[in-house]
């Protein structure tokens, strides 16, 4: 019984010591504790230096001065820019809910206008709570920043979790 034990405990530090040595391209604001972290087998959406074109693609690995894509190997400082899939919550939410709501508003207005016979038809109110909603949701599409260029602000870093 006492073996099966320390074979337990055995097993379970060398686990732990597995699960932590994990590789990580982290891009990192400089003067900030906030870190993006993408680890191997992540999908990553970036641009490089001198070349317009947007790739998308699966990190193989990481290495300490460059990360790897299949059979490419992309230099830190070749990456350009870095496009997140990840979007604030709330802001999705407001910008669907003020899109749907300003356009339901204006089409059961008008809907109900139209089947009591009430003239005008179209409404300056309906108008406005339309245009309302439709611009908000235009300005909170344009206030999501979901990108980071890699600069002297933001600078992608390795970072190594491998105990011992």
């Amino acid at each position: 019984m006492r073996s099966l034990r320390t074979l337990i405990i055995i097993f379970f530090i060398t686990a732990s010591a597995v699960a932590y040595g994990q590789q990580y391209l982290v891009l990192e604001r400089i003067g900030s504790p906030k870190r993006i972290k993408f680890a191997a087998g992540e999908q990553i959406r970036f641009k490089v230096n001198n070349n317009d074109t947007i790739y998308q693609d699966q990190i193989t690995m990481v290495c300490d001065t460059a990360v790897a894509f299949g059979n490419k190997l992309v230099l830190f400082r070749d990456i350009d820019k870095i496009w997140l899939g990840k979007e604030n919550f709330w802001l999705s939410r407001l910008r669907a809910i003020s899109l749907v709501g300003g356009t339901a508003f204006f089409t059961l207005d008008t809907f109900n206008r139209l089947v009591n016979r009430d003239s005008p038809v179209v409404t300056k109110t309906g108008l406005i709570v339309l245009g309302s909603g439709v611009g908000l949701a235009g300005i909170l599409t344009l206030a999501k920043k979901n990108w980071f260029r890699v600069n002297s602000r933001h600078q992608l870093r390795y970072l190594d979790l491998t105990i011992g």
